[in-house]
Formats: C-alpha cells, structure tokens, sequence
C-alpha cells in the first residue's frame, strides 16, 4: 500500500514568498578582475562608479529573502576546471569539443550563493558576490551588469539571471 502525502501546502513552500521578478536594475557597475573581501570597499566603489548610483544604491537594504539563491551567468571558460567549487555549465554539451571557439567554450554557469546571515541577502552582499563569482571568468565583450531576472527555480532554490550589457 502505498502512502500519498499532504500536499496542502505545497503550493506555499514552491511559491518562493519574498523572491522578487526583478533586483538591482537601477545600478550601475562594470565587472573587473579584482576581488572584494569587504563589503564597505565594494559599496563604495559602487557609489564612485557613476553619480546615478548615489541615489539608486540602497546597499543594507534586503534584496532576497532566502538563504540560497542561485545565479546564472554567461561567460567563456577553457573548461571545467575554470569553474569554482560552487558553479557547475548548465549544459555539459556546450563542453563539446566542435563547441570550442578560439580555445573557449561559451557557457551557462550556475553558481550556488549562500547568505552570510543564513536568512537573506542584502543588496551589497548579493552584487559583491556575484561580482567576485565573475572575477576572472572572460564575459567577453558584456561586461556591464543590467540587473538580475527571477528565472525558475534550481533543485528547488530560488533562481535568477545575471543580465549583461556591452
């Protein structure tokens, strides 16, 4: 006999309450090489970035309620190994060999990101992490972030798209 379980509220759980369509589209900023260790360096380079910044940047302001969130963006790698411990290629067939343009593979990679206070993610936590996600990995020639859009979600965490600009 098999057991059927209470699916009364999982419509609540698979909902992703507090997961906004949109963040952080009014900010400016230009992803680079160099990595952040402090949020206060990284926000203020925000603010310096582009004098829009100084009223669009909120940078304690909560940006995702949620624990884990995952993040994809697009960038040209020379394989697996120029992915970090917390990425993986969304599709292992753009690996493929007949793939490879000018030594590199254009990828999808998604990237697991955990909020320091294991409850959400501000603003200046969720843009300095992903930037130091993308520091290093060649973006080619978009390299200007447009903002994050909600995509659906991964292994049942929430999801959204890095969108880049040139």
């Amino acid at each position: 006999r098999k057991r059927v379980p209470d699916t009364g509220n999982w419509e609540k759980i698979a909902s992703f309450e507090g997961v906004q369509e949109e963040l952080l589209k009014d900010i400016y900023w230009m992803f680079n090489e160099k990595i952040y260790a402090s949020t206060n360096t990284f926000s203020h380079d925000v603010m310096e970035y582009i004098e829009d910044n100084h009223k669009n940047w909120h940078p304690g302001e909560t940006a995702v309620k949620a624990e884990k969130i995952y993040v994809i963006y697009e960038a040209f790698i020379s394989g697996k190994e120029a992915l970090l411990a917390n990425e993986y290629v969304t599709d292992v067939s753009t690996l493929d060999e007949e793939c490879r343009i000018d030594g590199l593979f254009q990828s999808d990679i998604a990237a697991l990101l955990s909020a320091d206070n294991g409850k959400c993610f501000t603003n200046e936590e969720l843009l300095m992490k992903i930037h130091n996600q993308m520091a290093g990995k060649d973006l080619g020639d978009h390299d200007f972030f447009e903002g994050l859009e909600k995509s659906d979600p991964l292994e049942g965490i929430p999801c959204y798209c890095v969108l880049l600009g040139s």
